[in-house]
């Protein structure tokens, strides 16, 4: 308590919010200290380096800083710092113990993901174009269209488990090893806390006769029922990786072959190589292209001509 009050002191003085993370209450391995922070990461590293805190031998992983505390007499505890603008979903995330990696887990099943940003469907794998789609920020709405009521403060761990499994989409066979990939089983070996789960899970009946993870298709068809404008998203996501690819074939291959039609792959690699001296930055490249194709086109061929000549491939 007073490592967390201290923590709040510092950013309470800067006006910015944050919170202690919940556990079980009769979970005794604490291993760290967490703590959400309404604000950026880089914002946070600013602040803790005038308090004397040792963030310089802090570590980052995507929105959380992980610093070392000192306790005295040679003791240090770990805090975590989860760094976000938008706490409310990741309030949400960290309702206690283990809560985001066991929805985690039932998402994954459903061809979701349950992330620190938001409730996301996830992209088929098999279509190169495609990226998750946020479904939802909001927890109320999770909540609904999951099955589960509004997570109660858990006292015990099985008080947390029995909660996981309360949704008609939770089934005990999506937490157990064989249906997770090798990077998680190695990591849930890791964790006391899953092992006790997965134990306390030999007890708990097996009614489903299929234990199958649900296809890009099931779980497209469950998010246009319950939200609005995915098709339409997909369609966007389409036509952006279509325009890239316009460009990149513009400002490349597509336009060398207009000047060059016997040109060798080998070839292309070098001309190209050349051409990218002579071309705007990538970024400003797709606003020209969307601006005017034809001056893009112009740009595109009087550097391959350059290129071309300077070569001696004409």
């Amino acid at each position: 308590i007073g490592v967390y009050n201290h923590i709040y002191r510092i950013f309470n003085i800067n006006q910015i919010n944050c919170y202690a993370v919940p556990w079980v209450e009769t979970k005794n391995d604490h291993g760290d200290l967490d703590i959400i922070v309404n604000e950026t990461k880089e914002k946070v590293r600013e602040i803790l380096k005038t308090t004397g805190l040792m963030i310089e031998k802090s570590t980052t992983n995507d929105i959380v800083i992980s610093m070392p505390y000192d306790l005295g007499n040679g003791k240090l505890l770990q805090v975590d710092l989860i760094c976000t603008p938008d706490s409310n979903w990741t309030r949400f995330f960290y309702s206690g113990g283990d809560f985001g990696l066991y929805m985690g887990r039932v998402c994954s099943a459903n061809g979701l993901v349950f992330a620190t940003d938001g409730l996301r469907l996830r992209a088929d794998p098999k279509i190169n174009w495609m990226k998750d789609v946020t479904l939802t920020t909001d927890p109320s709405k999770y909540l609904s269209i999951m099955g589960y009521d509004i997570p109660p403060r858990f006292k015990t761990e099985e008080d947390l488990w029995k909660y996981v499994l309360s949704s008609n989409f939770s089934k005990p066979w999506m937490f157990k090893p064989h249906s997770t990939n090798s990077e998680n089983r190695s990591r849930d070996k890791q964790r006391p806390a899953v092992q006790r789960f997965q134990n306390w899970l030999k007890n708990i009946p097996e009614n489903d006769t299929i234990q199958e993870k649900w296809t890009h298709k099931q779980a497209f068809d469950f998010a246009c029922r319950n939200f609005d404008k995915i098709e339409q998203e997909y369609a966007d996501q389409q036509s952006e990786f279509n325009l890239h690819k316009d460009i990149n074939a513009i400002f490349g291959a597509a336009t060398i072959r207009k000047i060059l039609p016997n040109v060798t792959p080998e070839q292309i690699k070098i001309i190209i190589k050349d051409m990218q001296q002579m071309l705007p930055p990538k970024h400003k490249r797709f606003e020209l292209y969307k601006y005017n194709t034809d001056i893009a086109q112009e740009i595109a061929t009087t550097a391959a001509k350059i290129a071309i000549t300077k070569h001696q491939l004409v």
